[in-house]
């Protein structure tokens, strides 16, 4: 099979960019001005000093232009927003591959997932294109808008879950990554995301059904205080699951917030990351000292 060439603007800032960086048969690079071009219509661009971007475009589109303007969006400010921010995007992701056009795709997005579980923020890189036809496209946008920064140092990790979701054939594993991206997806109802983040950590963590909210309590406070170094104890994460109740059995919940979600989702990203590092391990047990981990909390 013939080498294909594949290309896909990427939407990232890498905080202390040098050179192209590598990642499986992919090449993460900067954009250049004919490809800004091309993908979005900009005849020019410049930042200026006072941190103000100036745009230009061109007085009309061309036949065969891949502009992006057809991305998914859920409503037309949105629509705004993604397209503007896309036009901003200073990287290009690009690859040569004798691989069959689905395990390209599939590789594709495994390494924007990598970089979605790795960090939270607006990482994307919704078209991916060869013979100047879109060959792929499946947007998947994160419903956090903070952009995303990263420095090549923490690309190294990001680097490693890439290869850990490209090789793992563990099924609590993929449904995990499954269940994730359904859960930070912009087009996700909150209630659902936070239920299914909760889930996510069940899966992974919990045996058995017997008294889930004190063991799940349990074992996400010690893990996540004496293992991981936050600063969170039994009584938060018990609440956590209390609202995880509260709204899969009475569909709705007073405790439920936007900074109660943002909390929970990095503490299931967190969760996600070592379990992917340690669960190949001999010695990894999801319910190892249990009653261990109850006399440490006083519980």
């Amino acid at each position: 099979m013939k080498e294909t060439y594949y290309i896909a603007p990427f939407l990232i800032d890498i905080v202390d960019f040098v050179e192209p960086i590598s990642m499986g048969t992919f090449v993460i690079r900067r954009i250049t001005t004919d490809e800004r071009n091309k993908f979005f219509n900009v005849k020019s661009f410049e930042v200026k000093q006072d941190g103000r971007i100036e745009m230009e475009f061109n007085a009309s589109q061309g036949p065969g232009n891949e502009c992006l303007y057809d991305m998914y969006s859920p409503n037309e400010m949105e629509s705004f927003r993604t397209d503007f921010k896309m036009k901003m995007c200073n990287f290009i992701i690009e690859c040569n591959s004798c691989d069959e056009p689905e395990k390209v795709h599939k590789e594709f997005n495994n390494m924007i997932f990598a970089f979605r579980l790795y960090r939270s923020g607006f990482v994307c890189a919704p078209t991916l294109i060869s013979f100047n036809r879109v060959a792929y496209s499946h947007p998947q946008y994160v419903r956090n808008n903070d952009n995303y920064k990263i420095n090549t140092e923490e690309i190294s990790e990001v680097k490693k879950i890439y290869d850990a979701v490209c090789l793992t054939t563990n099924r609590l594993l993929l449904d995990a990554f499954g269940e994730f991206n359904d859960c930070v997806d912009i087009k996700a109802n909150i209630k659902k995301s936070f239920v299914g983040l909760v889930s996510i950590i069940e899966l992974l963590f919990i045996n058995g059904s017997n008294e889930i909210s004190l063991r799940f309590s349990l074992l996400v406070s010690y893990k996540l205080s004496n293992i991981l170094g936050y600063r969170v104890n039994f009584d938060e994460i018990k609440s956590m699951y209390k609202c995880r109740s509260d709204i899969a059995h009475e569909a709705n919940s007073k405790l439920l917030t936007g900074e109660l979600l943002g909390k929970l989702e990095l503490y299931t990203r967190t969760l996600l990351i070592w379990y992917i590092n340690n669960y190949n391990c001999k010695n990894y047990n999801k319910e190892e000292g249990l009653l261990e981990v109850r006399n440490k909390l006083n519980i």
